[in-house]
Parts: C-alpha cells; sequence; structure tokens
C-alpha cells in the first residue's frame, strides 16, 4: 500500500503534531484530590474490619473453651444419655491464687503483687508553753509515726493492721483487725483489736485529727491512744431510704490507767491516774454500741446525728462498775462544683460514771463536751476554731476549758503544715498559753479514714 502524496502526508504530520501538544497539559494535570471524608471513612471501614475480626476470634476461642475438652475416642463406652443431655457446666473457676493476685493489686494499678499496701504516716512538732509539767513544753520532737499493712485476703474480707511508734514509748499495735462482708441483709462483721465506735471522735487516728491534738473530753476519758478493745463487731446499714447504720461491739477490756491530759502543779501524780474501763478484776465483756443517722440536706450538705454508750462490770478492788454516754451532731458542706472548699462543724458530748464497791461512797461522775467548725478556703489553706471543756475524773469538781484556733497549710494531700493556739483556762489554776507547730506527712496508699 502506498502512502498519499507528499502534501497529504505533511498535513496529517502537522495534524498529529497539534493534537499532540493540545492532549500534553491535560494528561500532565494531576489526579482529583481525595476528599479527607472520604478517606476518614475509609479508615473507619478498615477499623471496623480489624475489631470485627478480633471479635471473631475471640467467640472461636471463647467457643473452645465451652466446648468439652476432649472427644470420647473410638475406644470409650457410649456415654451415658443422662449426662450426654446435662447442661455444660462451662469454664472451671480460675485458682485461688489468681484471684489474691488480682485483688492484691499494688496502688499503680499495674503491678500485681502479693504483699499489702504498705502506708507511713509521721507528725514531727514542736511546743512552745503549754502545762508546767508537760514533756513537750518548749520542744521539738516526733510526735507519733504510724505503719499501717492493708490488703484483701480474699473477696469478702480484708485486713488493716496499724502500728504506733510514739516519741519515748515502745511501739504497739494500734489497731489489727479483719473485715467480712460476705453477709447477708446489710451486715458486716469485724473481728480483732479495734478503736471503740464511742462517740465521734474516739475511732479517728490521730494524723487524722482535725486539728492538732484531741479534744479534751478524748484525752481525759479515753487516754492519748483513745478506748479500744480486742474482740468482735456486727454493724447493719438499715434499708432505708437515707444513711442509717447501726454497730454492736463486744469485747474483752483492754485499758491502762493514764495521767490526765493536763496534769497541773500541785497534784499528786499518783491520785491522778484514771481508766475508765480497767482491764483487772471480773473478766466481764465490755458492751458498746452506736446508731448514726445521715441525711442530705441538699447536694453539697450532709448532717450526721449519733448516739453511743458502752459499759462493762469491773468488780476489782475500788469499783463495781463502769459506763459512758455520749452524742454527737455533724454538718458538711462541700460544693460539687469547687472540691477545694468545705465546712465541717461538728459537736459531742460525753458524760461517764463510775459505781464504787464501797455503797457508802457516792459515784464518780464526769462529763465534757467539745465544738469545732473547719473551713477550707482554697487548695491550699484552711482555718479553724475549737473551744472544749472537761471534768478531772479523779477531781470531782475541777474542770478544765480551752479555746483554739487553727491555721493549715496544705502543701498536698499527704502535706500539711499546722500551726495552732491554744489558751487555757482552768478554774483550778491560773490561764496558760500553748503554741503548737505540727507537719503532717503520709507516704504510700494510705486508705481513706472513716466519713
Amino acid at each position: 500500500m502506498s502512502w498519499p502524496n507528499p502534501s497529504l502526508r505533511r498535513a496529517l504530520a502537522l495534524c498529529t503534531l497539534i493534537l499532540t501538544c493540545l492532549a500534553a497539559p491535560v494528561l500532565a494535570q494531576p489526579a482529583t484530590p481525595e476528599d479527607p471524608r472520604d478517606r476518614e471513612i475509609r479508615e473507619l471501614r478498615q477499623r471496623l474490619e480489624e475489631q470485627q475480626s478480633q471479635i471473631d476470634q475471640l467467640r472461636q476461642t471463647l467457643e473452645g473453651l465451652l466446648r468439652p475438652s476432649a472427644q470420647a475416642d473410638s475406644c470409650s463406652p457410649d456415654p451415658d444419655p443422662e449426662i450426654e443431655n446435662a447442661q455444660d457446666p462451662g469454664p472451671e473457676p480460675p485458682p485461688a491464687s489468681a484471684v489474691q493476685t488480682e485483688l492484691n493489686t499494688s496502688a499503680t494499678g499495674s503491678q500485681p503483687s502479693m504483699n499489702p499496701n504498705i502506708s507511713v504516716s509521721a507528725l514531727l512538732g514542736a511546743q512552745k508553753g503549754g502545762r508546767p509539767h508537760d514533756p513537750q513544753r518548749n520542744t521539738f520532737f516526733v510526735e507519733e509515726v504510724e505503719l499501717a499493712l492493708q490488703a484483701p485476703v480474699d473477696p469478702k474480707t480484708r485486713l488493716d493492721a496499724f502500728i504506733g511508734f510514739h516519741s519515748g514509748e515502745a511501739p504497739e499495735v494500734e489497731e489489727a483487725y479483719a473485715t467480712y462482708t460476705g453477709l447477708p441483709g446489710g451486715l458486716q462483721a469485724r473481728a480483732g483489736l479495734f478503736l471503740n465506735e464511742v462517740g465521734r471522735i474516739n475511732t479517728v487516728h490521730t494524723h487524722a485529727l482535725p486539728q492538732i491534738d484531741r479534744p479534751l473530753p478524748a484525752e481525759e476519758f479515753f487516754g492519748h491512744c483513745g478506748l479500744r478493745t480486742p474482740g468482735v463487731e456486727l454493724s447493719w446499714l438499715a434499708p432505708l431510704p437515707w444513711y442509717s447504720k447501726a454497730t454492736v461491739q463486744v469485747g474483752s477490756r483492754y485499758g491502762h490507767a493514764h495521767e490526765p491530759a493536763h496534769e497541773e502543779e500541785g497534784h499528786d501524780e499518783d491520785h491522778h491516774a484514771f481508766e475508765l474501763f480497767p482491764s483487772d478484776g471480773a473478766t466481764k465483756p465490755l458492751w458498746v454500741a452506736r446508731l448514726e443517722n445521715m441525711a442530705e440536706l441538699n447536694q453539697d450538705t450532709t448532717l450526721m446525728l449519733g448516739l453511743s454508750g458502752a459499759a462493762s462490770t469491773i468488780q476489782n478492788h475500788h469499783l463495781e462498775n463502769s459506763r459512758i454516754a455520749g452524742a454527737d451532731l455533724t454538718l458538711k458542706w462541700s460544693p460539687l462544683d469547687n472540691p477545694y472548699r468545705s465546712l465541717v462543724w461538728q459537736t459531742e458530748y460525753l458524760a461517764g460514771r463510775q459505781k464504787h464497791l464501797d455503797p457508802t461512797e457516792e459515784p464518780r461522775k464526769f462529763d465534757g463536751w467539745y465544738s469545732f467548725l473547719n473551713y477550707r478556703f482554697n487548695r491550699n489553706w484552711r482555718g479553724g476554731l475549737r473551744y472544749d471543756e472537761s471534768d478531772l475524773p479523779m477531781h470531782p469538781g475541777e474542770r478544765q476549758r480551752r479555746a483554739s484556733a487553727l491555721l493549715e497549710y496544705l502543701n498536698s494531700e499527704w502535706s500539711a503544715l499546722r500551726f495552732q493556739y491554744s489558751r487555757y483556762n482552768p478554774n483550778f489554776s491560773r490561764p496558760f498559753d500553748e503554741f503548737q507547730i505540727q507537719w503532717n506527712l503520709t507516704i504510700g496508699p494510705h486508705g481513706a479514714h472513716k466519713y
């Protein structure tokens, strides 16, 4: 086949060149960019497909666990129809060690451990002034170091132990008790050595007190470490629209005589030793009961009323029996929209009576009360006022009175620097002043205290 004439060939070549030049820019243009929404949809679809694949794998694994571990082979006897038609019991529960490991997870939540949670609280102090024979007068000191060991034993039982190291004293077990929560009907049991549910302040550890020191009635009647006994406890949370809890404790008397917290010059120390429930005498138990009810006034405010009492037959060389009763009221305000502001107002009254073996002797009666108001201004500062007064049980008619002001700098939830000024005005001696500084420190996962 022959090409057309030269003129036609030149025309065809020229047209081809022109078309090539016109098509080059079009071919060189980039592809239309992808819509971001389309890209997100495609990525979501890929993730859904991956998750569905994982779900399918987990379902296959679960079916394999639920399926009988082995099929009967040809050498096995024919299965029993009743057993064959029985419901599959499912997989066996995990061993106890696995449950224990899971329950004893460390405070970080990432390192399983068989060790309990361990914490240490330290109270470093200094004091200027105070009563004449106070060993901490005008000194620096370490008031207390508390070691706490706490952990679950199993899903329904936990163990708590607190060991105290006090200035100038041998270490002692302050509390050590097991709590069982597996009882029905809102019941809970506890056994061991624990602070008794008498009043509101007695169960509070020293480092968790609302002020540097305990109110006068608690110091005079229960001593520095509080009223505590080894025994058992049963508490019941009533099924009511509000919080209502009843507690009954029975234990062996564990008291020891203690000097009054504020001994004054001119008193005979031997006759000052006081013990509310002495451990000698008849082996009669100490009975303790408490009822507390709390109502929500609004979403930020609660009000709690508590009634409590303790009694025991003593029958030692001078006492027939001893008892004490009290009432307490606690108002707490803490706005939900500002966790660094709060107000606490607490008032408590205690009255006791000891009957002598000698019927000619008058029963020993004593009472005391306190009221304090603590207000937290912001994240770092809190202030408070307290007034308390109490009889001296071993000296009828003598009464101690005190007014205190507290200023507290909260560096964090685990470190607080406290300043407290107190003015004492007893009715049997001249007034005197006391200024205290306390650095309150805690390390480790220390469990929350009571409301």
